[in-house]
């Protein structure tokens, strides 16, 4: 990232790979928040927030895009090189609203969001995730362009967080 310190880059992506690993298994949704289902933005919010990222809580998938916009975040398209620590916002099969379409980043368009938590060569990602049949589950590897095949949903975006 362009004028950013690169010692603050890298321990903001390790604190984030740390507290979304360590947390692979569980199974307990309320830990994150309020809610038991639907509960993939929870735990991002959470483990974004414990690595020391200020987001309140938020229930919604493309809630963490918003918020992470009106904070200083960037959203950057799906054809895009994600960076440890990014979220990713999946729609659902069929949407008829891609990137760069603003218009997308709502409800229902996004539905799920998960964390990248590793970068392969040649563009793959390895990513954890709440809500993954009932647990924190990592999933990969993939790449934005077969996500649909992985599991039915397209990738919307990433977002970067504030600061990182």
């Amino acid at each position: 990232m362009p004028g950013a310190d690169p010692a603050r880059v890298d321990t903001s992506a390790s604190r984030i790979l740390a507290v979304a690993r360590s947390q692979v298994g569980q199974t307990d949704p309320y830990l994150y928040g309020p809610v038991g289902s639907g509960w993939c933005a929870y735990f991002i919010s959470w483990v974004w927030e414990h690595a020391g990222i200020p987001i309140p809580p938020v229930a919604m998938a493309y809630e963490v895009g918003t918020w992470a916009l009106a904070n200083g975040g960037t959203l950057l398209p799906p054809t895009a090189t994600p960076q440890v620590g990014d979220a990713v916002l999946f729609e659902p099969p069929g949407s008829t609203v891609a990137w760069p379409d603003g218009g997308g980043l709502g409800y229902p368009n996004i539905e799920h969001v998960n964390i990248v938590v590793a970068v392969l060569p040649g563009g793959g990602i390895i990513t954890v995730g709440g809500n993954e049949s009932g647990a924190v589950r990592e999933q990969g590897p993939y790449s934005a362009a077969d996500a649909s095949s992985w599991w039915g949903q397209a990738i919307y975006a990433f977002v970067q967080p504030p600061g990182v």
